[in-house]
């Protein structure tokens, strides 16, 4: 896995550890952020440990993927990024990316979510990434078009807050839109997945993104296929509703 997929100059991803909890509970237990997410109810320290525990990390096990966002200079937790509705046969998800109040307004999002894009699009090989944004949430709307987004549609009365409904807008980003605007640098690690491969990485049954880079790195290109077994997953019930925009 080459380094540069999670980390830019300012902020790094890396997956959930047991000290992230007392983070995770402060952020999932704010209700004025409840306006943008779907969460109704508190979670107990007791249900978000669980969660952590019961992660893989791994987002074709877990049908999603959770990720802390942390600031370089000082290893603080400044947020998460999350992909989830993950759909390995259409090779689609949904984003989802919250930061702290007192890092907000840093650009910290945008950084994080280039290198999430990068991952999903230029390694695991992902078609699309979509996002529903409340229409009064300007500043998300401006982060996601900033990213490359792009509006595709909207769904009226879609959230109900506060006991109104609110429209929503969606937004969208697909792979080759990605590569040919170029935003996103001039790497190009999509050459490591043969077509032949990618066939084999979206059939019904997913497998582990682990299982496929070990493969691709360690055998020739003719043996990855004969060898390439789908492993026995068992999907966590345990996920945490994840934070949408």
């Amino acid at each position: 896995m080459n380094k540069s997929y999670f980390c830019s100059e300012r902020v790094r991803l890396r997956a959930m550890e047991p000290e992230d909890l007392e983070v995770m509970y402060a952020m999932e237990n704010d209700s004025q952020t409840w306006d943008v997410t779907n969460f109704t109810v508190p979670y107990s320290r007791f249900v978000l440990k669980q969660y952590i525990e019961n992660s893989e990390c791994d987002m074709f096990a877990d049908r999603q993927l959770r990720m802390m966002i942390i600031r370089v200079e000082d290893d603080a937790v400044i947020g998460t990024i999350d992909i989830t509705e993950f759909s390995p046969m259409h090779a689609r998800g949904e984003v989802g990316i919250a930061i702290r109040k007192e890092y907000q307004g840093n650009g910290y999002a945008k950084e994080a979510l280039r290198l999430l894009c990068d991952y999903v699009f230029s390694f695991l090989y992902l078609k699309q990434l979509i996002v529903h944004i409340s229409v009064d949430n300007e500043a998300s709307i401006r982060l996601f078009e900033s990213c490359g987004f792009v509006r595709c549609g909207s769904l009226r009365e879609w959230w109900r807050v506060g006991g109104c409904y609110k429209d929503v807008v969606l937004l969208q980003l697909l792979r080759s839109t990605k590569l040919n605007v170029g935003i996103w640098g001039k790497r190009d690690h999509i050459s490591y997945f043969a077509p032949s491969l990618h066939n084999a990485f979206f059939q019904s049954v997913p497998l582990a993104a682990s299982s496929i880079s070990e493969l691709m790195f360690s055998l020739p290109t003719s043996q990855v296929f004969s060898s390439i077994s789908r492993p026995s997953c068992s999907y966590s019930q345990t996920g945490v509703p994840q934070k949408k925009i």
